[in-house]
């Protein structure tokens, strides 16, 4: 089984669920449904959701690249106060 850091404070959960938002709204500024996402990416529509939703702590990099790709993105990292200010 991957060692899985602890998460004391919940950064990571929070973590989690940020990037999910993220790749929701770039299929969603693609206009593709996660059924779509799924047979273009080879990833289950279960999977896309539970990654969507933050619930996927084991999804790995590649997973989430592929994604990433397939929706014709690049995965760019930010300063979390720059989120902060994009979402207030």
């Amino acid at each position: 089984m991957p060692y899985r850091p602890p998460d004391r404070d919940g950064a990571i959960r929070v973590t989690l669920e940020h990037l999910g938002d993220e790749l929701r709204l770039a299929r969603l500024d693609r206009g593709l449904s996660q059924d779509t996402l799924a047979e273009w990416s080879g990833i289950s529509q279960s999977t896309i959701s539970r990654i969507e939703h933050g619930l996927t702590p084991g999804a790995g990099l590649v997973t989430f690249a592929r994604l990433v790709h397939v929706l014709g993105y690049r995965s760019i990292l930010r300063p979390r106060d720059e989120d902060v200010r994009r979402r207030g």
